[in-house]
């Protein structure tokens, strides 16, 4: 986890300094520190949430604080992609008969999504149970 979470970090304040900040300084002013055992200069919060194949309804984050960063990997380099999907919903897109009310973004391995839970409706679609293991990384700040 430590080796996890440093490396993406530290390629997460390289793309996205000014979030990666944002959500540092969200942990700092709510009092969360990282534990000893997973300190190191790259981790941007030591609010981290691990998820296997997860599914769940429709909702906003209202106990976030800021924007949060999430990030998939598979289980095994050799696993095949799934049909496991990121929705956000009520973002439309297009136009005519190309309009959308929602946005499906395919999770791949290597997916980074950085969003405000708070401000945007969001779910994962439960993917075939026969799919192979699929993780969810999250990163970001709670009250």
């Amino acid at each position: 986890l430590h080796k996890l979470c440093s490396v993406f970090g530290a390629f997460f304040r390289m793309k996205f300094p000014q979030v990666w900040n944002e959500i540092r300084n969200n942990n700092a002013k709510e009092g969360w520190s990282t534990p000893s055992f997973l300190h190191h200069e790259h981790i941007c919060s030591p609010r981290i949430f691990i998820t296997d194949c997860i599914g769940n309804e429709s909702h906003k984050d209202f106990h976030d604080i800021g924007p949060c960063v999430v990030f998939w990997i598979k289980e095994s380099p050799e696993d095949e992609e799934s049909d496991w999907q990121f929705i956000f919903e009520a973002v439309s897109t297009g136009e005519g008969d190309c309009k959308r009310d929602s946005l499906t973004i395919q999770i791949n391995d290597g997916l980074v999504l950085v969003f405000d839970g708070r401000k945007v409706r969001h779910c994962t679609s439960i993917p075939d149970p026969n799919s192979k293991r699929k993780y969810a990384v999250y990163h970001g700040a709670s009250k």
